[in-house]
């Protein structure tokens, strides 16, 4: 995985729910919907618009499409499918990988067959699952609700979900497959908290198999592809052969000349695969706003649509939150829903606005797509919003010092390698006190408006902290993203107390590595007089440090391409970590004898118990991260 991928993890997160922010909260109603049925008009706007952001986004290509009471009003190409070739995109026929709004199409198939009789959505999913078994850390059962509202509780260390170095040829696995192969611990109970999973997803599309007794791909063509006439989508990874030449290229994030990568797969499929044009994926959007149906196609019925479109879970009532798979973002007045999609070069959104039949699809072949901004000046254009006015409180300051600090998003690694991807910063939030009784947070600035409630300034975003019984702050809230939310990170287990271990552990144990090595080499160290036991003690002490040393030698240059591809020097290097625990227990030893038995000067003894104190808090610290044996 190459860089841009870092882009995708932020923005498949949070980047569409920050763009939309300024209609995304409660008490925002369109009062005025602006002239959409000029269509001359429109067009003119969304040219503008759209050519302006492939050149500031440095895009090859971008496709929209725009629908409104049943029909499709808008659908364009923008640019080049395949720069290389200059071909153009073409909104019927081009497709873009749409990604996680694939999910969307799961849903969509999952209440086909509650709406038959096959699936009930508070049941356990055991009872559906064939021979795959969930671990379940909890004794409360899982249920498809909870799969299509994120609140199943599985970690997300973000490890092998994205094949990047796929050849035409290679054996592709299936869903259960790929299951079988790793899934996540469930770190928490069910319906606690919302934390975005793919793997939940993926259970979903395995029980649309079990049930179905279809491949997932078939019964996505079979049941919503072909009744809505989507001749130019596929869940095929890759595409087939007859839709390649219609396939647009995705481009490297970057400045420079534009440089094509491969097809990548999403591992699980059922999260991601589904590759569309912008007038199949308005076919889409017309069926869930006309409740189901499409041209007298039925794929769900009106109370099934509603239902799936309705609130099913959300971590506090004033803030937006999770429809059945759809993404809330608005908690009253004129509620918007949706989803965001990123496929490493491909950045898509998907926004429904079911009190007014309005849908907007936009995708760019690019990681510097910037599909969410341009969704937002869509909506901005055509809609305006009544301003709310707070007055801000009086004792705001009382409570600053108590919320302010770090917060690790819930959508992380616990059990996993991938926990180490919040000592470098990813997943990791910072709350600040900028003054004026403000905090700010992802780049904008709050004021309190109920306590330990705060609204964006110049905007209408809202987070909520949360308090336990002594009052101490636990979780932040951000109306931004429903879907998951933010702990609190304190005292000895806080993120930046760990980061500062780390930073002092590892130049010791080098140093040290360094050191014995140099002088035990040149018989400086280690008089003769001594022991053969006493100069592999010696020698013993280097292994941590080179140890630690194979460790990092074994990280990429962008350290989070180990999230899709583990490298396998560093699974040995991690593997090899399992010798840190006799030789620590025998530098302790050792450092003790040294000690009582006064082998060594002073000065040499306190510097070896360093070491070895060094080495047995690396251990604990090293094993806290998961860096040992996975």
């Amino acid at each position: 995985m190459k860089s841009d991928q870092l882009r995708v993890l932020a923005v498949a997160i949070i980047a569409m729910f920050c763009s939309l922010s300024f209609a995304s909260e409660q008490g925002q109603q369109a009062e005025h919907v602006n002239d959409i049925d000029n269509i001359p008009e429109l067009t003119a706007f969304m040219d503008g618009a759209v050519e302006a952001y492939l050149r500031n986004s440095h895009s090859p290509g971008a496709t929209v499409s725009i629908v409104k009471d049943g029909k499709i009003i808008f659908a364009k190409g923008y640019g080049f499918a395949d720069f290389e070739k200059q071909i153009p995109v073409d909104p019927r026929t081009t497709l873009f990988r749409i990604a996680s709004i694939t999910k969307i199409f799961t849903a969509t198939a999952i209440m086909q067959l509650v709406e038959n009789g096959k699936l009930d959505l508070d049941r356990d999913i055991d009872s559906y699952l064939g021979g795959f078994e969930v671990k379940k850390s909890f004794s409360e059962r899982i249920t498809l609700r909870h799969l299509m509202t994120h609140s199943a509780g599985f970690e997300d260390p973000k490890l092998d979900q994205i094949i990047v170095d796929y050849e035409e040829g290679d054996p592709m696995n299936s869903i259960l497959e790929d299951m079988e192969n790793y899934f996540p611990e469930q770190v928490r109970a069910p319906g606690t908290y919302a934390s975005y999973s793919n793997h939940g997803v993926d259970l979903m599309g395995l029980i649309i198999e079990e049930v179905s007794g279809q491949t997932y791909h078939d019964y996505i063509e079979q049941h919503i592809l072909e009744p809505l006439g989507m001749s130019n989508t596929t869940p095929h990874q890759p595409v087939p052969d007859n839709m390649k030449a219609n396939m647009s290229v995705g481009y490297h994030e970057g400045k420079g000349p534009f440089r094509a990568g491969p097809f990548n797969i999403a591992v699980g499929t059922v999260a991601g695969s589904i590759s569309s044009s912008a007038s199949d994926m308005a076919r889409f959007m017309i069926m869930h706003l006309q409740q189901g149906e499409y041209q007298g196609h039925r794929i769900i019925s009106a109370e099934t649509a509603g239902l799936m479109q309705s609130r099913q879970f959300g971590h506090d009532a004033r803030l937006p939150g999770m429809a059945l798979q759809f993404i809330e973002y608005s908690a009253d007045g004129e509620r918007f829903i949706g989803h965001s999609g990123g496929m490493l070069r491909q950045l898509s959104e998907m926004i429904l606005i079911p009190g007014l039949d309005i849908g907007i699809f936009v995708s760019f072949n690019s990681a510097n797509g910037q599909p969410d901004r341009l969704a937002r000046q869509f909506l901005d254009r055509y809609f305006s919003y009544e301003e709310e006015v707070y007055a801000p409180l009086n004792d705001t300051e009382d409570r600053l010092s108590l919320l302010t600090g770090s917060y690790l998003s819930l959508r992380r690694g616990y059990t996993h390698f991938g926990k180490v991807a919040l000592l470098m910063g990813f997943g990791v939030t910072e709350v600040s006190n900028i003054g004026n009784g403000n905090i700010g947070f992802a780049g904008s600035q709050y004021f309190e408006i109920e306590p330990f409630m705060f609204k964006q300034i110049n905007g209408h975003a809202r987070l909520v902290f949360k308090t336990d019984d002594s009052g101490r702050v636990t979780h932040m809230l951000a109306g931004i993203n429903p879907s998951s939310a933010y702990e609190k990170s304190t005292g000895f287990a806080g993120i930046s107390t760990q980061q500062l271990i780390g930073l002092v552990i590892m130049p010791i144990l080098l140093l040290s590595t360094l050191i014995w090595a140099f002088r035990g080499f040149r018989g400086v160290f280690v008089p003769a007089s001594i022991s053969l036991f006493e100069k592999n003690a010696w020698r013993l002490s280097a292994v941590p440090g080179l140890l630690l040393l194979f460790l990092l030698s074994t990280f990429p240059a962008d350290a989070m391409s180990i999230l899709n591809g583990f490298p396998r020097m560093m699974s040995l290097a991690l593997k090899l970590n399992y010798l840190l625990f006799p030789v620590s227990a025998a530098m302790a030893v050792i450092t003790v004898q040294a000690w009582r038995k006064r082998y060594l000067p002073t000065f040499d003894r306190v510097l070896y118990s360093l070491v070895t104190l060094t080495t047995l808090i690396a251990v604990w610290w090293l094993n806290n991260w998961n860096m040992i044996g996975y």
